[in-house]
């Protein structure tokens, strides 16, 4: 039993699932991705003759219900998929040598690719909005009355009458534009709250007003669009040097195999976010070797496009899973395993985005018998066309038996020179002691 669940938990981690290919129609795709799970669509339609497509799809029905052994980071669904494409390109999207194989990796080689023909691999990008971008996105191009009178509409409205009453007084262009926006809103809360009584009567009140008016389609703003392979890639390398103040210089070299932190630029990622998983950070002073850091999972987002209305209030949380070495606090250095976890607040002034968190902390103890602790933290994220950076405020709080406020530690980091395939970075962190750093990241 015990070896069982061993595999069991083994597998969680890395993957081992039997699994194998299988066909569908697009649309249900489109449908559980887009409009139920929320979650963003990019379609890259390929650029084939028609003895490329029958080349194609002989093959893909050749390997209809294939078994193979799916692991996360390698032979994954992107690596099978990958490797059928090849079949029709001239280079290979993926290498056997190569140790990772994450889906935006393949995107970023279709897109460099050409086909048997000659032509290029891809003839489009197309961006799908899940059903809640959808809504914020037409949100924000109404003007501010319009915002006021849609809350109004959400919050009092009961009757086909009161909503005609919000209508009334306004241009026909603006009629349709609330209406599309309110009906986009009930979808997407109804997603959400499917035997909510009060959004369902809103929803057949909504569609009522929408029947009685012209039948005209709102033309809304086009949006510039960073495409997902334009972004950095999504395994990453990273030196440091840097200096303490009371320990001289030090060197660290830190491997994370996927995916991204909140000082990644570029498209494919979700804005003021970071997910990655099995950072592991090794630090060299005085000649010693030591385990710096191990971030089995870290992921953090900080939401500021929601729009107030009910159900749909954006929340900032942080999730951290791993162990870690405390080279600036007040305890003899050690290795410590631990849980952080929290919400929090965040909002967005133009290229600025300041957030709070609350957070909780769960510890092996270190030698000052830590294990409990609040964390309080302040947060900036700002971004220019140079550079991008984020700095924190954390107050620790211990709050076991000995409990009381630490010192207060800051933290700052700017990225710059960022590509795709490299940046630099600059920073400093102070607690009981000084450190600063200056590292190069390779991508691939």
């Amino acid at each position: 039993m015990q070896s069982n669940n061993s595999g069991l938990y083994l597998k969680g981690i890395s993957g081992g699932y039997d699994a194998k290919y299988s066909s569908n129609h697009y649309y249900r795709y489109n449908i559980n991705y887009a409009e139920v799970e929320m979650r963003d669509l990019w379609q890259y339609t390929l650029n084939l003759t028609s003895d490329e497509k029958t080349i194609l799809i002989a093959h893909a029905w050749e390997l209809l219900f294939t078994e193979y052994r799916y692991y996360f980071t390698h032979r994954n669904c992107a690596y099978h998929i990958a490797k059928m494409l090849e079949l029709v390109l001239e280079q290979d999207l993926i290498s056997n040598r190569r140790p990772f194989v994450l889906p935006i990796s393949v995107f970023s080689a279709l897109e460099q690719a050409t086909t048997i023909s000659g032509h290029p691999a891809v003839q489009k990008v197309e961006h799908t909005l899940s059903r809640q971008a959808r809504f914020r996105q037409h949100f924000a191009e109404l003007n501010v009355t319009m915002q006021e009178k849609l809350s109004d509409i959400v919050n009092n409205a009961n009757t086909l009458e009161e909503i005609q009453t919000y209508l009334v007084a306004l241009p026909l262009k603006q009629q349709l534009m609330l209406l599309d926006v309110l009906l986009d809103y009930v979808n997407f809360s109804l997603e959400l709250n499917k035997d909510d009584k009060t959004l369902q009567s809103l929803k057949r009140n909504a569609q009522r007003a929408r029947i009685v008016l012209p039948a005209k389609k709102v033309q809304w703003s086009t949006h510039t669009e960073v495409l997902p392979h334009t972004g950095q890639d999504p395994t990453t390398v990273r030196t440091t040097l840097g200096h303490k103040n009371d320990h001289g210089g030090f060197a660290e070299v830190m491997f994370r195999p996927a995916y991204y932190d909140m000082l990644a630029r570029g498209g494919g990622i979700l804005a003021n976010s970071a997910l990655s998983m099995a950072a592991l950070t090794l630090r060299v002073t005085d000649g010693n070797l030591a385990l710096s850091k191990l971030d089995l999972l870290n992921i953090e987002t900080v939401d500021t496009g929601a729009t107030g209305l009910p159900g749909d209030i954006g929340i900032a949380w942080q999730l951290r899973l791993g162990n870690e070495r405390d080279y600036l606090g007040p305890a003899d250095v050690s290795n410590e395993f631990f849980l952080e976890s929290g919400f929090g607040k965040g909002i967005a002034l133009g290229d600025t985005t300041l957030y709070a968190l609350a957070l909780g902390r769960v510890q092996t103890p270190d030698s000052l018998d830590t294990r409990f602790m609040l964390l309080p933290t302040l947060g900036v994220l700002w971004q220019t066309d140079a550079y991008k950076g984020l700095c924190k405020l954390v107050f620790p709080i211990r709050i076991d038996s000995h409990a009381y406020q630490k010192k207060i530690k800051s933290t700052c980091e700017v990225s710059a020179f960022a590509s795709k395939s490299s940046d630099i970075r600059l920073g400093i962190s102070h607690h009981n002691n000084t450190e600063l750093s200056l590292s190069g990241s390779w991508y691939f």
